[in-house]
């Protein structure tokens, strides 16, 4: 249960080398949780342990929309702020374990025009980052990013096809807008 730390998580992913979840927090500035199962390996028992990013006092941030991990790094969303925030987790692997790398950024409104990125997700197959921005209350566009901003790719679609009458009965597209990357990869990769 995220209530013991977050009354507003906004996105989650898994490391997959440790099985760890990260989940961003959007309320008092933002933050990034990171769970570990601890020794049972199951998640949200007494034996968890939660490892706190606190983004207003670290990078400033204000607006945590999205989390991604992927090649040993942290991604941040970084919403109206229109940042994408990384980091790597060094040797160890975890998030606030003494060796992190610095935190770097890059901007996501020029020359991509994501002014208000809502979603983030890791391609480990590319190495790369999928960036969904929305157009009032639902997603505009998708864009694929290298770690260090370029733009990689652009993804059919404009806010029609995303927000269509279709789309908007079968996926609430004003309610569960963080869902539409699993929902593009669902029904077009």
């Amino acid at each position: 249960d995220t209530l013991d730390f977050s009354n507003e998580p906004t996105g989650v992913t898994i490391n997959p080398l440790n099985n760890h979840i990260f989940i961003s927090h959007d309320n008092s500035g933002g933050s990034i949780f990171e769970v570990d199962p601890g020794p049972d390996t199951e998640y949200w028992t007494g034996d968890d342990t939660v490892t706190t990013l606190a983004l207003s006092g670290v990078i400033g941030a204000t607006d945590a929309e999205g989390v991604a991990v992927g090649d040993n790094k942290v991604f941040i969303g970084a919403g109206i702020d229109t940042q994408v925030y990384m980091f790597d987790m060094g040797a160890d692997g975890v998030m606030g374990g003494g060796d992190d790398g610095a935190i770097s950024s890059f901007d996501t409104s020029s020359p991509a025009g994501i002014h208000d990125l809502e979603g983030i997700e890791y391609n480990p197959e590319a190495g790369t980052l999928f960036l969904a921005s929305t157009y009032g209350s639902c997603f505009s566009m998708i864009k694929e990013f290298t770690d260090s901003g370029g733009q990689a790719f652009f993804i059919p679609g404009n806010r029609d096809f995303l927000c269509g009458k279709i789309f908007k009965k079968e996926n609430w597209c004003f309610h569960r807008r963080f869902n539409i990357l699993g929902f593009y990869f669902r029904y077009f990769s």
